[in-house]
């Protein structure tokens, strides 16, 4: 059975009812208080949740956002709690007298609106071990719905600082200054959390050293865009990087296959039309036999779309590249391309509302998908941060230890699905040396 969790005060943050944002930072950890006050706008958008609530139901899912809100600004982003029924609260932490029953009901409530990921431990501990009590972690979604002025005091820390890791760049990739806000403070933390964990660990190439410290980098706003660079391996060709050592073990590299595509496919809830298709870049035509670039080309045209606005520059676009890089090739021209695409593809280019989408916004679907992308690099390498795994991003591929290939599958699989709100496996491709095996995560 599981054990009672002693709560102690002296490690807690000061959250007084109306002052939600008088929090001690306590590293990158804290416990969940039960005494925190929402004021009227999160109370508001709690009611407005598409879910049946009691009147303590919505107090707890108050209480735990408001927790989510007020310690991210100081940069703590996992908040413990217990999930033994029978834990007795302290009542000066507990001012609505809100039952550790309603608690648990509440965060899987959060948890299933993709507003925090909930790490379930296997036991509760009677002490307070961070790694080992169970705790929750706001998604972007719960500062994009719930974090808005007025809901926190926002820092004022300018960026130009040669040790920020969260960096804004306008369109000429020039940095800019902007004002810190609930995001920039849970990503700057997550990453600082992220590369301390990583400094313990020797990561070497030939007996070279290689850096770990990851940033992430936005263009123009926080809504779009956004990647995660830093690591010496990012650089490297696949080859090299699996000669890679993790403090002296063999390393293994983890590759979401067709990324962008499956994820176009699944925002738009089209990916039962090909769940089917192991290669989705290898055109999917009866009777089709692909010549040596054909595959190479057909990427580069779904790459080039998804950054396009217009059927019109996609043609251009890819009209360029193919007399630039002299493809050996099935396709004469971009137009002749676009009609093999459009037959192998027409549940997805035959369909206007998502066309629409792909080439009449004003910024391309591509920077919604990297936006999402670096969502789940960054989940990934702090969910496994948390259990003390290196691994190293290089955008839609993962390098790790050969012994946690496993372990890193399944937190990838599992982030995956809950940024993308999916139910299904995804396709991956696993590289041991000279071994590639296909399989799903």
């Amino acid at each position: 059975m599981n054990e009672d969790i002693e709560y102690n005060e002296s490690e807690l943050g000061n959250i007084e009812e109306g002052e939600v944002a008088q929090v001690k930072k306590v590293s990158q950890s804290t416990y969940l208080r039960l005494s925190a006050d929402s004021n009227e706008d999160i109370k508001n958008k709690v009611s407005e949740l598409k879910v049946k609530t009691g009147v303590e139901l919505r107090l707890a899912l108050r209480m735990i956002v408001t927790n989510c809100l007020a310690y991210a600004d100081k940069g703590v982003m996992n908040i413990h709690y217990s999930r033994f029924k029978a834990s007795k609260i302290p009542k000066n932490m507990n001012k609505n007298n809100i039952t550790v029953r309603m608690v648990i009901k509440a965060v899987d409530v959060l948890e299933s609106l993709g507003y925090v990921i909930n790490t379930v431990a296997d036991r509760q501990y009677n002490t307070l071990k961070m790694k080992e009590s169970s705790y929750i972690t706001p998604t972007a979604k719960l500062f994009e719905d719930f974090g808005c002025e007025g809901n926190i005091a926002y820092s004022k820390k300018s960026i130009r600082d040669n040790t920020e890791v969260v960096i804004l760049k306008n369109e000429d990739g020039d940095m800019i200054d902007y004002k810190d806000n609930c995001f920039t403070s849970t990503t700057r933390g997550m990453l600082q959390f992220y590369n301390t964990t990583s400094a313990k660990f020797s990561v070497e190439v030939d007996g070279a050293k290689l850096n770990t410290d990851m940033r992430c980098i936005f263009k123009i706003d926080f809504d779009s865009y956004g990647r995660m660079y830093g690591g010496s391996y990012q650089n490297m060709p696949k080859e090299l990087r699996l000669r890679v050592m993790i403090d002296g073990c063999a390393c293994a590299e983890i590759d979401l296959s067709n990324l962008h595509l499956r994820m176009v496919l699944d925002i738009y809830n089209l990916n039962h039309y090909c769940e089917h298709i192991e290669d989705l870049y290898m055109l999917p035509l009866v009777g089709f036999i692909p010549k040596e670039d054909d595959r190479k080309l057909v990427k580069k045209a779904i790459l080039i779309m998804l950054n396009c606005n217009s059927s019109k520059s996609f043609l251009q676009a890819i009209q360029g590249d193919m007399n630039m890089n002299g493809y050996v090739t099935t396709f004469s021209s971009a137009k002749q391309l676009l009609g093999a695409l459009n037959q192998a593809y027409w549940w997805l280019l035959g369909n206007e509302a998502v066309m629409k989408n792909i080439f009449g916004g004003n910024k391309p679907l591509a920077a919604k998908l990297q936006r999402l992308d670096t969502e789940i690099s960054l989940g990934v390498s702090v969910k496994l941060a948390e259990l003390n795994v290196m691994v190293g991003t290089i955008h839609d591929s993962y390098l790790c230890k050969q012994s946690d290939v496993l372990l890193v599958s399944n937190v990838l699989g599992d982030v995956y699905r809950r940024v993308m709100n999916v139910n299904r496996r995804v396709a991956a491709t696993l590289s041991y040396g000279d071994n590639v095996i296909n399989t799903l995560i």
